[in-house]
């Protein structure tokens, strides 16, 4: 879920950085990506999509004991930057609860309205993930180690 996400804030990021492959058509191709992966999260069925969510969710402690050990630098900035990616899990569970009988719902939103939520939520989705972007010491040492990389001029 997370690689159009990543396409999307690099391309807006590092404009100039150097790429060994450039995929013309991104800032379209990228939107269009993550609305299939959500898509293909909502057919898994719910409870599935629920299930698969608590264990990413379950994971977030080891996040908060490494963040604890470097202090909780910046931790309002990180939060913020990921706050999408945590409304996007609850929305899609949710709207995965309330969907189609054909993916495990309650059927309140019928086909093809589920999915039509769904491209029009995602969509939402990704563009605030792009724009809650956040800037870390690493991308500044990415962007100098990228400027020592020698790309063929095929």
């Amino acid at each position: 879920m997370s690689g159009p996400v990543v396409a999307g804030s690099l391309r807006k990021m590092g404009p100039k950085l150097r790429r060994p492959t450039k995929i013309k058509g991104m800032k379209f191709l990228a939107p269009v990506v993550f609305d299939l992966i959500s898509l293909a999260i909502y057919w898994a069925m719910f409870p599935t999509t629920v299930e698969v969510i608590v264990i990413i969710i379950v994971g977030l402690p080891i996040y908060f004991v490494y963040d604890y050990r470097r202090g909780f630098r910046e931790f309002k900035q990180k939060l913020y930057a990921s706050l999408w990616l945590i409304v996007h899990l609850i929305g899609l569970s949710l709207i995965s609860w309330l969907g189609g009988s054909a993916f495990g719902g309650l059927n309140l939103i019928k086909y093809p309205f589920d999915f039509v939520l769904i491209l029009i939520f995602s969509t939402i989705m990704y563009f605030w993930a792009i724009h809650s972007l956040y800037y870390s010491g690493y991308f500044d040492d990415a962007k100098e180690i990228n400027a020592t990389v020698k790309l063929d001029e095929n």
